[in-house]
């Protein structure tokens, strides 16, 4: 839509009359039917004892944005609490995963201590790195949050092992698209069609891209072998005619005979 003009990215506004906007470099859109306020929300868990969990100015103490790092159980867990830099569905999917091996108590969580000092240290992360905002809170790279959970889990894929045992998947893995069937390979939950749709990511794209129907245009494959030869051919003949005057190299040229002229 930015491409092709149906939407224009915009500086920052100045002003708002009845029917116009001024922006900051003094261009103004006449006219205006509405304004969406992209501001983004106000969470909570209003329903939820503060002791429990307690959210002040969009800030909130969860370990990796899930568990509450206070309780004496883990028995409370919060999926998809969070503002992935990409889809969020794939990180609320881990996220339940890891949640589900906690309650089973087939994954144990680190000491309070040690959850609080995590939090603290993305918490120091998110400030340095965007500007202070309540928009700004639960921020996270998706990969790198999710290779965290993943280690979790017990389903991070290991790259160094694969690319001795099988290259040209983990070539997909560090070079293509981060997909969730990676963390599908090995440990809990593994899937055997993991491998086949990591491979086949590339044809699934172009498929959901592809609106129309293209004709297949059939073609000789012999056609395009003897074409090829004879250009071979033709070639080799050129590159014999070049060196020797002539292609069987039975003519051959000699230079015309030196006469001499002598004063009389």
């Amino acid at each position: 839509r930015i491409i092709c003009g149906s939407v224009k990215v915009k500086d920052n506004i100045k002003s708002i009359s009845q029917h116009d906007v001024t922006f900051v470099d003094g261009t103004v859109e006449k006219d205006i039917d509405a304004i969406i306020y992209c501001t983004g929300y106000k969470f909570g868990f209003p329903f939820l004892d503060p002791s429990v969990v307690e959210v002040k100015e969009n800030k909130c103490d969860l370990f990796k944005f899930v568990f509450p790092p206070h309780l004496k159980h883990p028995t409370l867990a919060m999926v998809g609490f969070i503002q992935p830099l990409g889809a969020l569905m794939p990180i609320a999917e881990m996220q339940a995963r890891w949640v589900a091996r906690v309650f089973a108590k087939k994954c144990a969580l680190p000491s309070e201590k040690e959850m609080m000092a995590d939090i603290k240290l993305k918490r120091d992360r998110m400030e340095a790195r965007y500007a202070a905002s309540p928009r700004h809170t639960i921020e996270a790279d998706p990969i790198p949050y999710m290779d965290e959970v993943a280690s979790f889990v017990g389903c991070k894929p290991n790259l160094l092992k694969m690319l001795f045992t099988d290259p040209k998947l983990a070539f997909k893995c560090v070079f293509g698209p981060c997909t969730p069937p990676q963390f599908r390979l090995n440990g809990p939950h593994a899937w055997k069609g993991a491998k086949k749709a990591i491979e086949s990511v590339d044809d699934n794209v172009i498929t959901a891209i592809c609106t129309r129907q293209a004709k297949v245009i059939h073609r000789n494959s012999n056609a395009t072998w003897y074409l090829l030869l004879a250009l071979i051919l033709i070639t080799f003949v050129f590159v014999i005619y070049r060196k020797n005057g002539d292609v069987g190299g039975a003519v051959k040229l000699s230079p015309p005979p030196l006469v001499t002229l002598k004063a009389s």
